[in-house]
């Protein structure tokens, strides 16, 4: 019996040892999708928040069948959308003052999934970078003071892609302006927001 007692634990420490060394060593972690967000704070009441990225070599150039999505959710509703080049006086223009409805389905936690496909098209397809601006109107006017965001309204953004590839978002800078995420025009129609990076 003590025989077998023995062995029975020699086999317990011989599991254990295999089970130890099939561990990986040194497992990387990697920051997965979901497990931060942005969160943009207007600094003045305005009517949008404005995202741009640049297009040309190794920038985004969007074509037919081209994706955006990311989830969202605000202190202040979302109501419309303008979507066009990252040259925003260029066409063509995908959405200008558009009802955001169409593009977004309510999901969890408050988070509401946004997606866009760029359409077919004739001829060409003269697209560079975007220029994302999502705004509020919320009575449909576009009066002063009509449903805008006002300052400390904030608007959280996670998972913002561009086909496969995940986007970052960046405060602006001289040295970057416009094209890491966050743009801002000189008149005021933009939030001037400030840029957190949250954890989950």
């Amino acid at each position: 019996m003590k025989k077998i007692a023995i062995l029975f634990l020699c086999l317990l420490v011989v599991i254990a040892i295999v089970s130890c060394n099939q561990e990986p060593k040194n497992p990387e972690q990697p920051v997965a999708e979901g497990d931060f967000y942005y969160r943009l704070t207007a600094t003045r009441s305005a009517k949008r928040f404005s995202f741009k990225y640049a297009g040309g070599q190794n920038g985004i150039n969007p074509e037919e069948g081209d994706t955006i999505t990311f989830k969202y959710r605000s202190s202040h509703p979302v109501t419309h959308l303008y979507l066009r080049n990252e040259n925003m006086s260029e066409t063509p223009v995908f959405a200008y003052k558009t009802a955001i409805d169409p593009y977004i389905e309510a999901g969890e936690d408050g988070w509401i999934s946004f997606s866009f496909t760029y359409p077919e098209m004739e001829g060409t397809y003269p697209v560079s970078g975007f220029l994302l601006e999502l705004a509020n109107y919320t009575d449909g006017s576009h009066n002063e003071g009509m449903g805008m965001f006002a300052e400390g309204d904030y608007l959280d953004i996670m998972d913002l892609y561009f086909n496969d590839e995940l986007l970052t978002i960046e405060q602006e800078s001289e040295r970057k302006k416009g094209n890491h995420g966050v743009w801002n025009n000189d008149n005021n129609d933009q939030t001037l927001p400030t840029l957190e990076v949250i954890d989950l």
